[in-house]
């Protein structure tokens, strides 16, 4: 997705925004390669809406430049089902994100990405809202780009408290610096303090809802915010604080929507673009090198393994030793395809398939995670028959069967020896750990795990969910500027 590229910001931090602000080019679609024009001040480049278009793009273009690290490729090497290859070795960088030891000094911790996504959005809110009163935009318009601010400014600020704070519950206030007005000259730097969890997530929560209320109900164009990526979030936030009435609801829409189906095989959403199983994805075009390609590339560098007792411990426990007996007993025989199409493995390596190429998009949000969140969600609120029925969903496209002459089969649902009945499970409990693995097989390798662990209060690694370890460190570049900001604890 390299579109409009906003690099001329040289601010180093979300404390220090000196910007050397670009003109804007017109873009022609979104995914087009596109490079900064003449040197103009932003007061008479924003001034249109083909202008602000631009400006939103370069948001999008700024988010693609760090969603794949920031979203699944550091996290998911903090957890014990990843982070196991060379990249992980003594004195690497990406290493003590392996193994949850990082220094604030080191090259990935970044704000750079996140805040000038925030600016972007900061300025744009500000903008349009100046355009609407001057009477200078059309109203629609400018509530799709007010929408799609607030909700690259929801995601990012999502991403970064989840990363560089505890969770809501614990008591912690430390949050990470709150920003809502857009910098755009040097008149208005300013040092920002931490602000408090509680109030860095009724930002988020704000956004997401304002997004909501100004975006139409449409799945919108590949990579673009839209209403039902907007409610996913907002359903992410409030599964991730543990509200889970909040969380079913806002599932229920994309659910009860009709919009969005799983593809045909677990791969086939890997391997295409905008499917009907694509809720919002941080797109990349054919063209880039995304790093989610190159970490998970067998014999590159940086390749990072899943663990190799992951089948032991995830894997081989998506059947259960019930539904393998009755398997056998009709001479019948099941492949997850999570683990036969999505991984490659020898004795020694266990390698993640999901991301075939460099233009593979980054997946913010797709449908099958939506099911399993609403199943639990369900579960937990005691409605067992659709958590059942979503879990069930999620199971039938993942787990092929076939007959002893390897012919395969489409039972009925009833027949299905891999779905679940309710006589499976003796208490709500084992339905929603049978979820919670479901979550950990389907999502492998998409961001989610580590968050999964926080949210159910569970050692990550062998620390404690609410270890100061599991959280990064505000940059050491960050520190030395702004003498507001406190450190996270070092231990």
């Amino acid at each position: 997705m390299k579109v409009f590229q906003p690099v001329p910001y040289v601010f180093t931090t979300a404390s220090v925004w000196i910007l050397v602000l670009f003109g804007l080019v017109a873009c022609n679609d979104f995914l087009d390669d596109l490079s900064p024009g003449n040197a103009l001040p932003l007061s008479s480049g924003l001034d249109n809406a083909e202008a602000i278009e631009d400006f939103l793009v370069g948001a999008y273009d700024v988010l693609q430049n760090h969603a794949d690290i920031l979203m699944i490729g550091l996290v998911d090497i903090m957890t014990e089902d990843t982070g196991k290859g060379v990249q992980c070795g003594e004195g690497s960088g990406v290493g003590e994100f392996c193994v949850n030891d990082i220094a604030p000094g080191n090259d990935w911790l970044q704000w750079i990405g996140p805040y000038t996504v925030i600016n972007h959005a900061n300025i744009i809110i500000g903008r349009v809202n100046q355009l609407l009163t001057q009477g200078s935009i059309d109203p629609g318009t400018a509530a799709i780009f007010l929408g799609e601010a607030h909700f690259l400014r929801g995601v990012e600020y999502f991403e970064l408290i989840r990363l560089y704070a505890l969770p809501l519950h614990t008591g912690d206030t430390l949050g990470v610096p709150l920003l809502t007005t857009g910098v755009d000259n040097t008149d208005k730097l300013t040092f920002p303090a931490r602000a408090t969890v509680e109030d860095v997530y009724a930002q988020i929560r704000s956004d997401f809802r304002a997004a909501m209320e100004l975006l139409p109900r449409t799945q919108g164009e590949t990579g673009r915010a839209s209403y039902y990526a907007a409610a996913g979030y907002l359903a992410e936030v409030a599964f991730q604080t543990g509200d889970y009435a909040q969380a079913d609801s806002l599932a229920t829409i994309i659910v009860s929507s009709g919009k969005y189906t799983l593809t045909p095989t677990p791969a086939d959403y890997f391997g295409m673009k905008g499917s009907q199983e694509e809720i919002w994805a941080v797109a990349h075009s054919n063209q880039e090198r995304g790093q989610l390609w190159n970490f998970t590339q067998s014999g590159f560098t940086w390749r990072y393994n899943l663990s190799i007792d992951l089948y032991t411990r995830a894997y081989g426990k998506i059947i259960t030793s019930a539904q393998s007996a009755s398997l056998a007993s009709q001479s019948l025989h099941a492949e997850d395809l999570r683990f036969s199409t999505l991984t490659d493995r020898d004795t020694t390596n266990l390698g993640c398939t999901k991301y075939p190429d460099r233009g593979t998009d980054v997946p913010a949000l797709r449908y099958a995670e939506v099911l399993l969140m609403r199943a639990e969600c369900r579960a937990r609120l005691g409605d067992t028959a659709t958590a059942i029925e979503h879990l069930n969903q999620v199971r039938k496209r993942a787990i092929s069967l076939t007959d002893d002459a390897g012919n395969p089969l489409s039972l009925e649902d009833e027949d299905n020896p891999v779905l679940f009945k309710a006589e499976d499970f003796t208490s709500p409990d084992s339905l929603i750990e049978a979820i919670i693995l479901e979550r950990q097989v389907e999502l492998i390798m998409e961001g989610n795990r580590f968050h999964d662990l926080i949210r159910l209060e569970r050692p990550v690694n062998g620390l404690p969910y609410d270890h100061c370890k599991l959280r990064w460190p505000i940059p050491l570049t960050e520190m030395d500027v702004n003498p507001n900001l406190v450190q996270n604890p070092d231990c």
